[in-house]
């Protein structure tokens, strides 16, 4: 199956500020995340320049029947949905490596 690469272009809204509607928007975007089993090699944000400056955008690494199936997931994120992320790209990319001991950060 085609592997795809999306990025998602913050608007700089402040989600993170918005109380309650972040707790629903974030609770959405993880039962979203959640429907996609199987399908997400790798999501999370993409930082200005280290983990502890402003989030910039965010990157999800997805496999998808095709460009359009990509860019239909893409659009389903709730984050986009309502707002938080102004646009996204998706490209096809071609995974040639993997770090076998990679671990999730928290």
């Amino acid at each position: 199956m085609p592997t795809f690469i999306v990025e998602y272009q913050s608007t700089g809204g402040g989600l993170r500020s918005r109380g309650d509607e972040y707790k629903a928007a974030q609770n959405a975007r993880k039962e979203y995340r959640k429907s996609l089993a199987g399908r997400i090699v790798l999501a999370g944000p993409k930082f200005e320049t280290t983990a502890d400056s402003e989030s910039v955008s965010s990157i999800m690494i997805i496999e998808a029947d095709d460009i359009d199936s990509a860019r239909e997931i893409a659009a389903k994120d709730p984050y986009y949905e309502i707002g938080e992320f102004s646009g996204f790209t998706v490209n096809e990319i071609a995974l040639t490596s993997f770090n076998s001991g990679f671990a999730l950060s928290n």
